[in-house]
């Protein structure tokens, strides 16, 4: 049985060379990013949308998953939120 890998972030960067390896290794991985036009058409990869911004789709993303596999084996949150400006107004 395949493991299940659920990574956020993966439409660049480390994430999506994660997904990558991990796919390369044989796991079933579900790749979650807000520009998922940009994850990787790769076998073993699943896009799912989630925004950090809306937790109703990370909530999608994960019941997603579960509802076809019973767990995840590994968890690999890559996403990051930026939210910039001066000190003083931020």
């Amino acid at each position: 049985m395949k493991k299940i890998a659920f990574i956020t972030g993966a439409s660049s960067g480390i994430g999506r060379d994660t997904a990558l390896l991990l796919a390369g290794h044989g796991y079933h991985v579900f790749v979650a990013a807000r520009h998922v036009e940009k994850i990787p058409d790769f076998p073993g990869i699943t896009p799912l949308f989630i925004d950090l911004t809306d937790d109703r789709t990370i909530v999608r993303a994960v019941e997603s998953v579960l509802s076809k596999h019973d767990s995840i084996d590994v968890l690999v949150n890559d996403a990051g939120y930026g939210f910039y400006g001066t000190l003083e107004d931020v």
